[in-house]
């Protein structure tokens, strides 16, 4: 072999590393695009999943609520109700009593 056909076949050897790097940049930079476009789409994945999961618990936690409240209101109505009773009974009363002293006044 010539020393010109060896020096051809080394420049071609160094165009085709060359052409072969560049080629391999340009696959190592793709991969790390998808990878960042992935990691991108995992996240607002699992962002949403987060969403809705917080949503659904605040759902459950607002209809405890209500009920806990409706029976509160419930609870405290009935004890309206029996304060009502008690306090017309005594008012009954209160009325006999303030008549009869009304009454006791004018015979002293």
């Amino acid at each position: 072999m010539s020393k010109a056909e060896l020096l051809q076949q080394i420049r071609e050897s160094e165009r085709q590393n060359v052409a072969s790097l560049e080629r391999a940049e340009s696959d190592r930079q793709a991969s790390l695009r998808k990878a960042q476009q992935d990691r991108a789409g995992l996240v607002e994945k699992a962002r949403a999943k987060a969403a809705r999961k917080a949503e659904k618990d605040f759902a459950r936690a607002r209809k405890r609520i209500a009920a806990r409240k409706q029976e509160l209101l419930d609870n405290g109505l009935a004890g309206v109700v029996e304060m009502r009773k008690g306090a017309e009974k005594r008012r009954g009363k209160a009325a006999e009593q303030f008549v009869a002293r009304f009454l006791e006044s004018f015979d002293a």
